[in-house]
C-alpha cells in the first residue's frame, strides 16, 4: 500500500482498501464500525446537536446517504422513532440518489466497490439499529 501511494498510484493503493476490506463489510458493516470505532466523534455530534447556541446545524456528505444517513438515524432513534419510520426516511435519499447512479456505480467500480454502494439498503438503517440496542442497550 505504501509503496503504491509513494509511487504516484494512489488509485491501485484505494481500489485494494476498497476490495478488500470495505467491500466485505458491506454499508451496514461499515456503519456499525464508524459507531465502535468513532465513539467520541458520535458524541461530540450529540454535544452539538444539544447546544441551542450552535444552529442551525448543517449535516452532509458526498452523497447524503451514508455518513449523514448515520447521523440522521442516530438523531431518529435517538427520539423513540420506529425503526420502519427510520428505514423510510432513509430510503428517500434513493429516490433522489437514482439519476446519478449509473456514473456512482462507475466511480466506486473504480475503487473496488461493487454497485450496494451506489444504493441505499434498508438492511443499514436495521443493522444500525440492532447493533446500538444490542451491544450498547439503546442509543
Amino acid at each position: 500500500m505504501l509503496y503504491l501511494v509513494a509511487t504516484g498510484r494512489r488509485p491501485e493503493a484505494i481500489a485494494i482498501i476498497g476490495g478488500n476490506v470495505l467491500r466485505p463489510r458491506g454499508l451496514a458493516g461499515i456503519a456499525v464500525d464508524i459507531l465502535d470505532v468513532c465513539k467520541a466523534e458520535v458524541r461530540q455530534l450529540f454535544e452539538l446537536l444539544a447546544d441551542h447556541t450552535a444552529y442551525p446545524i448543517l449535516v452532509h456528505c458526498t452523497y447524503g446517504k451514508d455518513r449523514t444517513g448515520l447521523v440522521v438515524q442516530l438523531v431518529l432513534i435517538l427520539l423513540n422513532a420506529p425503526v420502519d419510520a427510520v428505514i423510510c426516511d432513509y430510503m428517500k435519499s434513493r429516490e433522489g440518489l437514482m439519476a446519478g447512479r449509473a456514473q456512482r456505480v462507475e466511480e466506486f467500480g473504480e475503487v473496488g466497490l461493487d454497485e450496494r454502494f451506489a444504493d441505499c439498503d434498508p438492511a443499514v438503517v436495521y443493522g444500525v439499529h440492532v447493533h446500538i440496542r444490542d451491544k450498547y442497550g439503546g442509543i
